[in-house]
């Protein structure tokens, strides 16, 4: 991926803003296509939902999505796709994972190439193993695993699964930001565990961090105080507004209503009918 050099930076107002400034710096002009990619990046999300078939129908209705249910086992995984590329995927979680302390959230996806190895050295660095790790049939080996922060995100060494196959098109995964009331605490941890450098930059009077390798940008962390930490993601769009107006008739709901960040386009804070937190980001043409 192309890393744009650009510092540009605007004042903002809380993470999701930041998180649009940071999109902008990090994702290169041309809409991408991957078949590859990094280590130590994030690559996929999916959400564990305990309303499965109602979480399929708002967010493929939303997104206008592609259904590809799979079948693992006696487990049913339903990927997402745009022009037939995969882009995100959802699954019903069991009644275990939630009494274990998964949340109801989407999940990012670290690449790795030694799971094992990687979720030992979680566990040294004061991180928390929920399950793990273990084969997903041929698709991969993974773990679930916790910061010290408590923000949860799986670790995964790829089999016949190799992620999204697109990026930065409407539709697909735009950006992966930790908002947390204490980013000192876990700065170390990601930096230590995936060699990650990290930079933080004082926006408008608020800390925000990003995370690169090798010079390329592939996460970001904002400083919310009050909240559990957590992993967000967003989402690319055309029409903010839209989609915005879209997720309130499907039931679904606008936590900060679309909002314009000169220069750059427009974000929008929503959540599915469940409560379920995620973003959308809407891109000038000039800019992507």
């Amino acid at each position: 991926m192309e890393v744009c050099r650009c510092q540009r930076s605007v004042g903002c107002r809380c993470g999701l803003e930041r998180a649009v400034d940071t999109a902008y710096l990090c994702l290169s002009g041309a809409l991408m296509e991957l078949t590859q990619h990094t280590p130590n990046t994030f690559f996929w999300v999916d959400l564990g939902t305990t309303h499965y078939e109602a979480a399929q129908s708002f967010y493929a209705d939303l997104f206008a999505w592609e259904v590809q249910a799979t079948q693992v086992g006696q487990w049913t995984y339903v990927k997402f796709a745009v022009d037939g590329k995969q882009v995100a995927a959802l699954y019903e979680m069991a009644a275990g994972q939630v009494t274990a302390g998964y949340p109801v959230a989407w999940m990012p996806y670290l690449w790795v190439e030694d799971v094992d190895a990687c979720t030992e050295q979680v566990k040294a660095l004061g991180g928390k193993v929920l399950r793990g790790p273990f084969d997903v049939g041929d698709q991969g080996r993974t773990s679930a695993v916790q910061d010290p922060s408590g923000a949860t995100f799986y670790l995964w060494q790829p089999g016949l699964h190799r992620g999204a196959e697109l990026l930065n098109q409407p539709g697909a995964l735009a950006w992966v930001e930790l908002a947390t009331p204490d980013p000192s605490a876990v700065e170390a941890f990601y930096t230590r565990l995936l060699g990650w450098d990290a930079q933080t930059q004082d926006m408008a009077g608020e800390r925000y961090t990003l995370f690169s390798q090798a010079g390329q940008r592939v996460a970001g962390m904002a400083e919310e105080l009050g909240q559990a930490s957590a992993w967000r993601v967003y989402f690319a769009v055309t029409d903010c507004a839209a989609v915005a107006d879209r997720a309130e008739k499907l039931g679904g709901g606008v936590s900060i209503p679309p909002t314009h960040i000169p220069g750059m386009g427009r974000f929008a804070a929503l959540h599915d009918p469940q409560g379920v937190g995620f973003g959308v980001v809407e891109f000038l043409q000039d800019t992507i």
